[in-house]
């Protein structure tokens, strides 16, 4: 399957699954007989608890923050550091000792020289890097209730649902393969009642641009990472540039736009597209124009409306996840919210059911 590059393979477990939860809201209506999906009552609050989506090219964790979306955004290329040849000619001389000291069984010294002068120079590596972040305000105070939060892993689509103000408010959010974007679907029941507010925002913000229907952002990784880790070698300077771009499409209402935000007001519902690129050419060349692959990844995109999307996503997707189905315990064990089923087996409880479930999120 393809998975999204910044989580996904190794950390999925019963445990990830636990902490996909926060302070209640309104309890939620009681969940579809579905064996692919996770739901959870709550919006996340810390990143591991936001639902993961991706295209092996761009990577999506949704939070579903009914007043304030943030939807985390990283891109396959985009690590710290710069092309850099790690290869040390001083290393050979430094081989027949080692091997002079594994046979008189001095390991300890061994290491030590090993370590200090047969690991490249620097020893340490590079790491990969957050693009940014998407930021939807909506308009209104009114109590939230009826809230749901989902992750239908069978079509890769993450959902959000409640009720505010006497109107219920849809959120779909997927990122597509064929098309190579990220698409968010934002609705309401009542017509004229989605009013939002859309920024980019980038720990490498360069600047950002605002036209009709568009924001872009284009930034650059400068560093050293100011955080201290043995394994990341502190590299200053700059490296990758990227470019992101977000468009609006409203259906009614009015879109404008300011120096760096997006304002969708009075609209029936509205879609957003997203796409991101950066300069890497290959691992000694990171020389690539970001503003032309975004541009000609949108140009594709161009003349597709959201139900095409979404039925291009979901072919490309569900020929893969919905290969393989694990029916096993009681599956009206689903009618329980995700987080609320672990802390029963947790407390003593049997689901071999959410077993099942597991399985399929570590897929």
């Amino acid at each position: 399957m393809r998975t999204s590059q910044f989580v996904w393979a190794g950390a999925l477990s019963l445990n990830i699954l636990a902490t996909m939860a926060a302070t209640p809201l309104e309890l939620a209506p009681a969940a579809p007989l579905q064996d692919m999906v996770l739901w959870y009552r709550q919006p996340a609050v810390k990143w591991i608890e936001s639902l993961p989506m991706g295209n092996g090219h761009l990577g999506a964790r949704v939070f579903g923050n009914p007043r304030q979306e943030r939807i985390a955004l990283n891109e396959s290329t985009f690590w710290s550091g710069r092309p850099h040849d790690y290869d040390d000619p001083e290393s050979n001389k430094h081989y027949a000792r080692i091997r002079e000291l594994i046979f008189a069984g001095e390991f300890q010294e061994a290491e030590k020289l090993v370590n200090a002068r047969f690991y490249g120079r620097p020893a340490a590596q590079q790491a990969f890097q957050p693009l940014g972040d998407l930021l939807l305000g909506f308009e209104g105070d009114e109590p939230v209730e009826d809230y749901r939060r989902e992750l239908d892993m069978e079509r890769g689509v993450a959902k959000i649902t409640y009720r505010a103000g006497g109107v219920g408010f849809t959120r779909e959010v997927f990122v597509s393969y064929p098309d190579r974007v990220l698409v968010v679907r934002i609705s309401a029941d009542k017509p004229g009642r989605v009013s939002l507010q859309a920024q980019l925002k980038s720990p490498y913000l360069n600047h950002l641009t605002a036209g009709p229907g568009k924001l872009v952002m284009d930034g650059c990784w400068k560093g050293p990472i100011p955080v201290s880790n043995w394994l990341i070698a502190p590299v200053a300077g700059e490296g990758l540039r990227f470019q992101t771009v977000l468009s609006a499409i409203p259906e009614g209402g009015l879109v404008d736009a300011t120096d760096s935000t997006l304002r969708i007001r009075t609209a029936d519902a509205v879609t957003l597209i997203l796409t991101a690129a950066t300069s890497y050419v290959n691992y000694h060349d990171i020389s690539g124009d970001p503003a032309a692959a975004c541009g000609r990844i949108l140009a594709a995109a161009a003349g597709k409306d959201y139900p095409t999307l979404l039925k291009r996503h979901k072919a490309d997707f569900c020929e893969l996840m919905g290969r393989v189905h694990l029916k096993v315990g009681d599956p009206s064990q689903a009618r329980q919210a995700t987080d609320e089923r672990l802390k029963a087996v947790r407390d003593g409880a049997a689901d071999p059911n959410l077993e099942a479930l597991c399985f399929q999120f570590g897929r």
